[in-house]
């Protein structure tokens, strides 16, 4: 994984834990699958939209 995409999913990760998927994904700019996909490892990190407010 590579620098940034550690930071993006350290930063995703603190966040989640008090927000469900759902509200995550609002507040990144995703969806909810798509948060799903990046916790469960199916959907890599570095695809997360540069912009979103993780980084």
């Amino acid at each position: 994984m590579r620098v940034y995409a550690s930071r993006r999913m350290d930063a995703m990760n603190r966040l989640r834990a008090d927000m469900t998927q759902a509200e995550l994904a609002r507040a990144i700019g995703t969806t909810q699958s798509h948060v799903s996909e990046y916790e469960s490892g199916a959907r890599r990190i570095e695809t997360m939209p540069a912009g979103s407010s993780c980084g």
